[in-house]
């Protein structure tokens, strides 16, 4: 749990200590064939998240995964989906001590398709429907439901670089609001991707969008402006692969004294290989939040965020039927408004059977 610092955690939360151990049990299935030209993909999975000392956020989910890639002819092909994902919340932004549960179900069910009119040029499109529910109340991000349609085109180059142009026009609800009594929005998207396949051993991506919301029942929540991010990753031997990506996003994030919020993000990665069975990666990152808008015309939010994320992980192949994977990742969170501020370390280990 984030408790405000020097906190007794025996008052706060009834427990002796703010850090839990889960242990996560999961049993799934898989089925992939293809017909001709149609492939099928299923996937289902019951996952059992216990605590140790927290037992009142256990929880047994269901998920599934149900994708059927179509095709009319070899130049006219798309993808018909459902979605559910099942998960238990962090702490680092919620308020799980008032509602005493913990699970976020997110689902989504869409249709896509692309026509490749010839080598060089593509139309795309494609409707999702998706929906992102919490049990408990999450500091600024409500639950929302929206359907969205969007449609575009792609250019190919011979060197397998490509850029795709898109828009996209999303309508919907916000379920859990309090700051808005009508909680309705749309919001416009117009989105460039780039991927640059600079030589064999680099390759860059990147994006554009200019994103237009507005709610119907209260203005001063709209926003607009950019979103961008960029990627580039670089493999200078066989089996080290070095990744340096950046980011600025804006996102809805309603409270009293703020609209919206705007991330801006910075990190690097590696991965080594150190045989055809093991590898090991490890990354950090840093990330700062702003609090944008004022709502009502208020006094708006000076809240400002630094996070630093540090993380290792292994991975090893023991034989063709078990995996053993682990990790530590290490977050801090500072913050000017002093009970944001964070500091937690996770440490997971796994073992995977696939047979």
């Amino acid at each position: 749990f984030r408790l405000p610092p020097g906190t007794d955690p025996q008052v706060a939360v009834g427990q002796p200590s703010a850090a839990d151990t889960l242990q996560i049990k999961r049993l799934g299935v898989r089925y992939a064939q293809d017909y001709s030209l149609q492939s099928v993909q299923a996937s289902l999975s019951v996952v059992d998240y216990e605590y140790s000392r927290n037992s009142r956020y256990d929880l047994v989910a269901t998920n599934y995964n149900l994708n059927w890639d179509w095709a009319v002819t070899p130049q006219l092909r798309g993808s018909l989906y459902a979605d559910r994902s099942e998960t238990v919340n962090n702490f680092e932004d919620a308020d799980a001590l008032a509602s005493g549960k913990n699970r976020r179900l997110r689902t989504s069910q869409g249709v896509n398709f692309r026509y490749e009119q010839d080598a060089f040029w593509n139309l795309l499109g494609g409707v999702v429907v998706s929906e992102d529910r919490s049990d408990e109340d999450v500091t600024g991000n409500d639950d929302y439901r929206q359907a969205s349609v969007e449609g575009g085109f792609r250019r190919n180059f011979g060197s397998g670089s490509h850029a795709t142009v898109r828009g996209r026009y999303t309508s919907g609800r916000n379920l859990t609001s309090t700051q808005l009594a009508d909680n309705q929005f749309r919001q416009y998207n117009a989105q460039l991707d780039l991927r640059w396949v600079i030589s064999a051993l680099t390759v860059a991506n990147a994006s554009l969008t200019r994103l237009d919301r507005a709610y119907t029942g209260n203005h001063a929540f709209d926003y607009d402006g950019f979103n961008a991010s960029a990627s580039v990753q670089w493999q200078p031997t066989g089996k080290l692969r070095l990744t340096l990506s950046g980011s600025s996003a804006l996102s809805s994030y309603q409270t009293s004294a703020s609209t919206h919020a705007r991330t801006d993000r910075l990190g690097v990665q590696a991965l080594w290989a150190y045989s055809p069975r093991t590898n090991v990666g490890t990354g950090i990152s840093e990330a700062r939040l702003r609090l944008l808008g004022h709502p009502g015309g208020g006094v708006p939010s000076n809240r400002q965020d630094d996070t630093r994320e540090v993380s290792v992980n292994a991975n090893w192949a023991i034989d063709n039927l078990f995996t053993l994977s682990s990790s530590l990742v290490h977050r801090k969170r500072d913050s000017n408004v002093s009970s944001n501020d964070f500091s937690g370390t996770v440490f997971n280990v796994g073992l995977n059977a696939d047979f």
